[in-house]
């Protein structure tokens, strides 16, 4: 067990991290110490995005990262699903008792076995209008009470830590202005807009859009969507 002290220290550590990877690296840690050695930290999809590509962090097998990605599987995901019904902390467990997910649904869920994956713990944290989740899991099938309370203490110090440092960007002087198309196309996707939502409104194909959201990450040097609409926004690109 984690004395008060030394928990103490352990959120310090949280937010005094240097980087979005010494973070997830941190978080990863504690997780692995219980059972837990994947994980992901990412806003919640749109029914046409990637969860993958909203990710901040992520850690899985890259097999099963493929297969989630191919087929779309967060529109029907119980542990995504349920990430947005409830305003609280969960175990995959208990997501797989809930009433409103079909058997389809929860084959889904044990399909992770197929990766020595058999439990998980996820933390949903709700702002203005988006959810972002820290979801941990991995072999282990239970989650104590006391290991719950110190992972959902440490992934909100691990999201609020990584939403600061996405926040930290070099001087937004060093940039040229975006192209009209990627300025406008970033900004539907900072209103929430897919990038099949942002072709229908600008005439465009779906894949011309997120070519130009793709080409505006590559020019500011980060790797999501929402650090290039953080960096357009600090640019003064537009604004919400």
């Amino acid at each position: 067990m984690i004395k008060s002290v030394e928990f103490g220290n352990l959120i310090s550590k949280f937010e005094t991290a240097k980087s979005v990877a010494e973070t997830w690296r941190l978080l990863l840690m504690l997780s692995r110490q219980r059972g837990f050695g994947y994980g992901v930290i990412t806003e919640l999809p749109g029914k046409h995005d990637s969860l993958y590509d909203m990710a901040f962090c992520a850690e899985a097998p890259d097999e099963w990262r493929r297969r989630y990605t191919q087929n779309a599987y967060h529109r029907r995901d119980p542990i995504v699903l349920h990430a947005r019904i409830v305003d609280r902390s969960y175990t995959w467990a208990e997501a797989a008792r809930d009433t409103r997910y079909s058997p389809a649904q929860k084959r889904l869920m044990d399909e992770r076995a197929e990766f020595n994956v058999y439990g998980g713990f996820t933390t949903p944290v709700t702002f203005g209008r988006r959810t972002a989740i820290v979801s941990l899991c991995g072999e282990a099938r239970v989650v104590a009470d006391y290991d719950r309370a110190i992972l959902y203490a440490t992934s909100v110090c691990a999201l609020a830590r990584i939403y600061a440092l996405a926040r930290v960007f070099p001087d937004s002087r060093e940039f040229h202005r975006l192209p009209r198309r990627e300025r406008e196309c970033l900004a539907w996707a900072a209103c929430g807009n897919t990038d099949r939502d942002i072709a229908r409104k600008l005439g465009l194909s779906e894949k011309t859009v997120s070519t130009y959201i793709q080409r505006s990450k590559t020019r500011y040097g980060v790797t999501t969507r929402i650090q290039a609409i953080i960096c357009a926004l600090k640019n003064a690109e537009f604004e919400i």
